[in-house]
């Protein structure tokens, strides 16, 4: 009698459960289609990426149409392909970051449950959702939804592939990375770190990076082919940062090594609020140590780092955006120490109120 009332309570929790995430996604799809039928692509860099698109379109025959080295390659072809089908630039640009920001929810869920409990993935789900940097960029023709779509896509897989005894889902893992790598530049970071998570398993690791590897190594042939120089990309890009910091000096910013070494750690409680950033540095200390949540933990601190130490020297400029990925591995933190308050009302009722006030 306990157990078939034991497995119809997990039923229907269970049943519960999908309910709640079809809402939730419901509501991704709803406030980002609401965004997106009351805005317009008034910003540099998506405009740039639409007329780099339509460059490619009227030049096919030319190896400079494909090659931009500021900007990864993989997003500019994504939207030439929409603008082909669609014959409408500025919509189906901008559709490109509407599907992949919706379809990141997907592979964001199930990589936070191979890491953490079922309710911290199902909080982190929900905080997402109405993460107002994400709701932007998923109506603007920029690389940032797809970058993390391919980017979460990648880690699903690499913890996947954990379980397995072949390399099937290291090869996704890598297919995806090399993806993420060639939408945002700094998804080379995240191809390098977990390359080193597999470091006691050679081959695994030799696979896992080689595969990875073959856009990012095709991008910088075509580079040393067209400029004399496979690092180039990161040349154009250095030079264009260093004129935005040319340009705080001239207008006498106070833009100081202080300002610089905190913008990527304060970033997070301008994206989420001071109660929320708290939650999430809480989160990191009480939680961040531990065994079964190093993977997410060692991927945030990392790629922080490399984020405070570049912008130290001034090859990263201060634009929130660069930091989503960051805010998206920062959220899970937020979610146990929300999941531990909601737990500490064993009443359903006052668990569900206690939910509706931290939302």
């Amino acid at each position: 009698m306990m157990t078939n009332k034991k497995n119809n309570f997990a039923a229907v929790r269970e049943k519960g459960r999908n309910y709640f995430l079809y809402l939730t996604a419901a509501a991704a799809l709803i406030i980002r289609g609401l965004a997106f039928l009351n805005s317009d692509d008034f910003h540099g860099i998506a405009a740039g990426k639409v007329i780099e698109a339509l460059n490619l379109i009227k030049h096919p025959d030319s190896l400079y149409s494909w090659i931009v080295p500021a900007h990864g390659p993989v997003h500019i072809y994504m939207l030439a392909v929409a603008i082909e089908i669609f014959r409408s630039p500025l919509f189906a640009a901008k559709l490109v970051s509407l599907l992949m920001g919706v379809l990141f929810f997907i592979p964001y869920y199930r990589t936070l449950r191979f890491c953490f409990d079922e309710d911290t993935a199902v909080l982190s789900l929900l905080i997402a959702v109405f993460f107002p940097l994400h709701i932007i960029y998923s109506v603007l023709s920029t690389a940032e939804t797809s970058f993390l779509t391919f980017l979460f896509c990648g880690l699903f897989f690499f913890l996947k592939s954990g379980k397995e005894s072949g390399n099937r889902s290291l090869v996704w893992a890598g297919v995806f990375l090399g993806l993420a790598s060639m939408c945002r530049f700094e998804g080379g970071i995240f191809i390098i770190l977990l390359s080193l998570f597999l470091i006691k398993t050679p081959k695994k690791s030799a696979v896992f990076f080689c595969t990875a590897s073959i856009l990012p190594a095709l991008w910088l042939f075509f580079n040393q082919i067209l400029f004399g120089d496979c690092l180039y990309f990161l040349h154009a890009s250095d030079t264009v940062v260093k004129y935005e910091y040319s340009f705080l000096h001239a207008y006498g910013l106070n833009n100081t090594f202080l300002t610089r070494f905190f913008y990527w750690p304060l970033s997070f409680a301008h994206y989420f609020g001071a109660f929320l950033f708290m939650l999430g540095a809480a989160g990191l200390i009480f939680y961040g140590s531990k065994k079964q949540y190093r993977f997410i933990s060692g991927l945030f601190i990392f790629v922080l780092v490399i984020f405070v130490l570049k912008t130290l020297r001034e090859e990263l400029a201060l634009q929130y955006r660069y930091g989503i990925s960051l805010a998206m591995l920062f959220i899970p933190f937020a979610a146990m120490i929300c999941r531990d308050i909601i737990g500490k009302f064993r009443h359903p009722d006052y668990r569900r109120t206690a939910l509706f006030a931290l939302l």
